[in-house]
C-alpha cells in the first residue's frame, strides 16, 4: 500500500505496480485541474492589480 503522502504521479504509478498509464493518467489529471483553476487564478490577479493600482493612487 502506497501512503497518501506519495506525490502525485509516483503515487499512483507505484500503486498499480509500476503501470506506466497510470503515470499518464495521473499528469492528464493534473493538467486539467490546472486548467480548471486558472481562470479564477487570473481573476484573482487582476483584482489584486486593480487594489495595487489604487492603493498607489490614494
Amino acid at each position: 500500500m502506497v501512503p497518501w503522502t506519495m506525490p502525485p504521479i509516483i503515487g499512483p504509478l507505484m500503486a498499480t505496480g509500476w503501470d506506466w498509464r497510470a503515470a499518464v493518467w495521473s499528469a492528464v489529471e493534473l493538467l486539467l485541474a490546472g486548467a480548471m483553476y486558472f481562470p479564477f487564478f487570473k481573476v484573482a490577479e487582476k483584482q489584486m492589480l486593480i487594489k495595487e493600482a489604487n492603493d498607489t493612487n490614494e
